[in-house]
């Protein structure tokens, strides 16, 4: 019986088509689209009646692995549940999509977590691509009962103008009704639901992107190259060679 060798080279291609993948996945990610609010802090409140979001324009591509948004408690009256942030596509008209196949990312941020932030509460994504020129939003709703808690964003100026970010705007949902238990909101409107106040702030807000890992790199692609050819080569020679009787 001859003894037939073909599963090291299928292993060891395997294993370079693997590190390829990996390529020196050391964690580059970076500041890309952010904006500080510079005047005052208001008392926007997030609460589970009301979403709101702020819409920016991606500046690097790459992979998307976190977001901050500037935020604060109100008083003592600290939220009783967590803040959910889902970065999503945006409609025709710049405002959120309302698909559910347009939501890119999300992540949850509990309680404890919202209520001990001290100015900054982050969100860690699963990362997903993104790519610059990308106009993209990041809508904050709460699963709290009780509470509340502001989203910091600047007031007293025309938007675009000395308290606006040139990337985005802020867009609100009003409920229209409750169905099974749950608020139905109707579509998203441009700045904030405050009667009286015509100016369209924006809401302060960090993304961070692994640009890095966008593309592999040269070498990468070379690993990835040679393991691809071990593995033919050993399927090619499992192929000619008869079984043994």
């Amino acid at each position: 019986m001859k003894l037939k060798v073909f599963g090291a080279p299928m292993a060891l291609g395997a294993a370079l088509f693997a590190f390829g993948l990996a390529g020196g996945a050391s964690a580059t990610e970076a500041l890309d689209a952010n904006y500080t609010p510079s005047q005052s802090i208001y008392s926007l409140t997030v609460g589970n009646a009301i979403p709101y979001a702020q819409t920016f324009t991606v500046e690097t591509t790459g992979l998307l692995t976190q977001a901050q948004i500037f935020a604060f408690n109100v008083g003592s009256n600290v939220l009783d549940g967590g803040m959910l942030l889902q970065v999503v596509k945006t409609a025709v008209d710049g405002s959120p999509s309302t698909t559910a196949g347009d939501v890119l990312g999300s992540a949850y941020a509990p309680v404890a977590q919202v209520n001990g932030s001290g100015g900054l509460v982050t969100f860690d994504f699963i990362d997903f691509a993104v790519s610059a020129g990308d106009l993209l939003a990041l809508v904050v709703t709460s699963d709290a009962s009780s509470g509340l808690f502001g989203w910091r964003g600047d007031f007293g100026g025309a938007h675009g103008a000395d308290n606006g970010y040139a990337g985005g705007m802020t867009y609100f949902r009003n409920p229209t009704g409750i169905e099974d238990g749950h608020f139905v909101y109707g579509a998203w409107s441009a700045g904030l639901n405050m009667p009286g106040d015509p100016s369209l702030p924006d809401l302060g807000f960090k993304t961070f992107v692994d640009a890095a890992a966008a593309v592999p790199e040269p070498t990468s692609w070379a690993l990835m190259l040679v393991g691809f050819g071990g593995m033919g080569a050993a399927l090619r020679r499992r192929r000619a060679e008869p079984a043994a009787a």
